[in-house]
């Protein structure tokens, strides 16, 4: 996890923002929101690096990035650890059943 936080999210909707080189334009700030969400876990991190350097030079940016409740950005090896447990988890799931051919109740 990173200290950077998501402070005020943003409304406007990912889909209906225009797609151009490092993310889409959005028209509410007239700037190009980064993704962070598909990029491999190297260049997620140097990203993170590059954001928080300009950052702290009063540079402000605007972020598409998987977060914790309280804002904070997760960083490569939190997200590849979070998809691994989920992945456990829908696994371990699954193989409650049993061989039961019988009605499934959730």
């Amino acid at each position: 996890m990173t200290d950077l936080r998501i402070t005020s999210p943003c409304a406007a909707k990912w889909n209906e923002m225009t797609p151009v080189a490092g993310g889409r334009h959005c028209d509410s700030c007239a700037k190009t929101v980064i993704d962070l969400t598909c990029l491999a876990p190297v260049q997620h991190d140097a990203a993170l690096r590059r954001v928080q350097a300009e950052i702290r030079q009063g540079h402000h940016f605007c972020l598409r990035a998987l977060t914790t409740r309280d804002g904070r950005i997760l960083s490569s090896s939190r997200r590849i650890l979070t998809g691994g447990m989920a992945a456990m988890l829908a696994v371990t799931l699954a193989g409650c059943h049993g061989t039961d051919t019988g009605p499934n109740h959730v």
